[in-house]
């Protein structure tokens, strides 16, 4: 590998992260027009789990840790269940009957 090809390698994970920093608030903003509490909780939470590992990603290119690495996969797998839960939450909540949609 060149010194060329490493310096530019991690410009487009860091633009993907940034991407999911952004489909985060995105979250955060449908979960409010959703008003539903535990959507809303699990969105806030996916994008906190979601900020926690772009800051150990980058500490992952500063310091060259593997922990950092782990902590930051480990960080999108909560991330990434806090928005299938809250799929599958207003999933179900369309599908019920209009007086039970609110409780969720």
């Amino acid at each position: 590998m060149t010194a060329s090809s490493a310096s530019a390698q991690p410009r487009p994970h860091a633009a993907f992260g940034l991407a999911l920093v952004a489909a985060a608030i995105g979250s955060l903003v449908l979960s409010r027009w959703h008003r539903g509490r535990a959507v809303t909780a699990l969105s806030v939470l996916g994008a906190l789990a979601i900020t926690g590992a772009a800051f150990n990603g980058a500490s992952f290119l500063n310091y060259n840790e593997s922990f950092s690495s782990m902590i930051m996969a480990g960080l999108w797998a909560l991330a990434l269940g806090c928005y299938l839960t809250s799929m599958f939450l207003i999933a179900r909540a369309l599908d019920a009957p209009s007086r039970i949609r609110r409780r969720i």
